[in-house]
C-alpha cells in the first residue's frame, strides 16, 4: 500500500468521517502520530490527517490561508485540477515536498 504525508477524503460540507474511513486514512498516512485536517471548498470539504513529522517539517503551513490550503481548495473547486489516481505533490515555499492523496471514496 502506498503511504502519503497527508490523506484526505472529499465529503459534502454537512458530513463527517466514519470510523471505517478514519481507519483507512490512517493506514495510508506515513507516520505513527497524526493531526486532523479539514479544508473547506464551496460545496465540499477535504477531511483527513497529516503526519505529525511532516506537519512539523512544513511548519504547519497547511492551515487556512497557506499555499497548501489553497492548493487543496483549488482541487476541490475545479474538477480539471484533479488527477486520475488522486495523488498530488505539493512543494512549500522552502521546497519541502508533501505527498498528498485526495479522493471521494476510500476502501476501508
Amino acid at each position: 500500500m502506498k503511504k502519503f504525508d497527508m490523506v484526505l477524503l472529499e465529503k459534502p460540507l454537512e458530513e463527517g468521517l466514519k470510523i471505517e474511513e478514519i481507519a483507512a486514512i490512517l493506514a495510508m498516512t506515513n507516520d505513527e502520530a497524526f493531526i486532523p485536517v479539514e479544508i473547506q471548498g464551496e460545496n465540499s470539504s477535504a477531511m483527513g490527517f497529516i503526519g505529525v513529522k511532516k506537519a512539523e517539517e512544513i511548519n504547519y503551513v497547511y492551515l487556512e490561508g497557506s499555499g497548501l490550503y489553497q492548493y487543496i481548495q483549488d482541487i476541490l473547486e475545479d474538477m480539471d485540477n484533479e488527477t486520475p489516481d488522486g495523488t498530488y505533490k505539493y512543494k512549500t515555499k522552502e521546497k519541502v515536498p508533501v505527498k498528498i492523496f485526495l479522493t471521494r471514496g476510500i476502501a476501508a
